[in-house]
């Protein structure tokens, strides 16, 4: 409000066009405020350097013990037992071309004398 509006009568001030102006008044500065709330919240990024910062993360496959996944405690789930009894069967023969046997090992002392 100006100056001028501030010296008018409450007889003047409570005539209807008098408050549909005033009214109008706040409208307009409750919109201009949401704006500048708008402007502020609103942000672009930078697609160049969004590239740059892109972070790609590689895992390996599980483990082969960990495939199954499923338990069953005292044949709870005949199922889940068999499966993992072929699964039991299957380990020992990846396990076995992975480690060497106990026979090439190198036992202590040899070792200390190399």
């Amino acid at each position: 409000m100006t100056s001028a509006q501030k010296n008018f009568s409450s007889t003047l001030m409570g005539l209807k066009f008098m408050q549909r102006s005033k009214e109008k008044a706040k409208r307009q500065e409750v919109e201009e405020k949401k704006e500048e709330k708008d402007a502020e919240a609103h942000w672009e990024t930078k697609t160049q350097q969004s590239a740059v910062n892109c972070l790609v993360i590689m895992e390996s496959a599980p483990k082969p013990a960990a495939a199954l996944g499923r338990l069953s405690f005292n044949n709870f789930n005949p199922v889940i037992e068999r499966l993992a009894a072929e699964q039991r069967e299957l380990m020992p023969k990846s396990k076995a071309k992975a480690t060497p046997s106990k026979e090439s090992t190198v036992s202590d002392e040899a070792m200390a004398q190399r």
